[in-house]
């Protein structure tokens, strides 16, 4: 249908293979699919050992809390990558121009996590009752408030890790996201396997404040004049 679409605005391209552009497209990219394999991968960890050590009711509870903050990692997700061309424009004018709209993204979206974050963690019990309609998941509610400064996190990490790729950094995110994995998995064996439920959520906590830590050193020296500080505050 894609495809169908194009031709009719486009009209029928010329097909060429160049083999030499295809490979360096492919050693390109490579990064790219390093990253997204290793965060499908990391996603999914914390679920399977906690189906391992617990069962499929921890499961469903942990799950109950985490898909509450789905719509704001889609969110975040979404709005940095639209703004990815003007940042690449951006830092062809200077990495002055492209801190100024890394700290305007990151502006937005704190503003728009920060009530979501909060209201969640008041009112967890009163949320989960009203979409689960069942008080056995208001066991959740405490998981549900260790995890929900998560995306706090991806507020930040979301906007400097597009930046780190707007300015041909991606073999550092791929780095950042090998050390999030590896992490991921010694944690939740460690705390899994000694809180069971609550060590799936600390664990989730744990390795968001070590990838914001990850992105924010590199993020302050390649970004300079950023001044992260002042626009948190």
């Amino acid at each position: 249908l894609q495809w169908a679409v194009l031709v009719a605005i486009q009209g029928i391209p010329r097909m060429v293979f160049d083999l030499r552009f295809a490979r360096t497209t492919l050693q390109q990219a490579s990064p790219f699919l390093g990253v997204q394999g290793t965060i499908a991968v990391r996603t999914s960890v914390s679920v399977l050992i906690l189906s391992s050590f617990c069962g499929e009711t921890e499961v469903g509870l942990y799950s109950a809390a985490s898909q509450l903050l789905v719509p704001l990692s889609l969110v975040f997700d979404n709005v940095a990558l639209s703004l990815f061309p003007a940042m690449c424009r951006n830092y062809e004018i200077s990495v002055g121009s492209l801190a100024a709209v890394v700290r305007l993204i990151v502006e937005g979206l704190m503003s728009i996590s920060l009530p979501v974050i909060i209201g969640l963690f008041v009112l967890a019990e009163v949320v989960l009752m009203a979409l689960y309609g069942d008080p056995q998941f208001l066991v959740s509610a405490n998981i549900l408030r260790i995890i929900v400064w998560v995306p706090l996190q991806g507020a930040l990490t979301a906007a400097i890790g597009q930046a780190l790729w707007a300015g041909g950094r991606e073999r550092l995110t791929l780095c950042i996201v090998l050390v999030n994995t590896v992490l991921q998995v010694v944690a939740a064996l460690l705390l899994i396997g000694s809180f069971g439920l609550y060590g799936a959520a600390t664990t989730s906590a744990l390795v968001a404040a070590v990838s914001l830590v990850q992105h924010l050193i590199p993020g302050a020296r390649f970004l300079s004049g950023l001044r992260l500080t002042a626009f948190l505050w």
